[in-house]
């Protein structure tokens, strides 16, 4: 008898822990340094989220406004702004997983 493999649904809903971790220390950096006050607001409205919803609008908009600030600051880990954007929305791995208990 053949075992049947249920497939598990993506994860999209991640700690901001884990959000924040996909940022390089040199992009969270010049984030935090830079004079784009947007740039800062969206970076702790991330960090003050109970979770980073992945599939969330706000949150997709805020990740790409970043990551095109980080890309006209110079520092940016991808060779373009939609390959880091899609890294950093990539799906979530299960030790990023948000359970509900933060």
């Amino acid at each position: 008898m053949a075992l049947i493999k249920i497939e598990q649904p993506p994860i999209r809903k991640i700690t901001t822990g884990a959000m924040q971790s996909r940022f390089t220390l040199d992009e969270e950096v010049t984030i935090v340094d830079g004079s784009d006050s947007r740039a800062k607001v969206l970076r702790d409205r991330l960090l003050n989220a109970k979770c980073a919803d992945l599939d969330l609008d706000e949150l997709r908009y805020g990740i790409a406004y970043l990551v095109n600030f980080l890309s006209a600051t110079g520092v940016i880990n991808a060779p373009d702004e939609v390959t880091r954007t899609n890294e950093l929305l990539q799906d979530g791995t299960e030790s990023e997983r948000y359970n509900g208990n933060v």
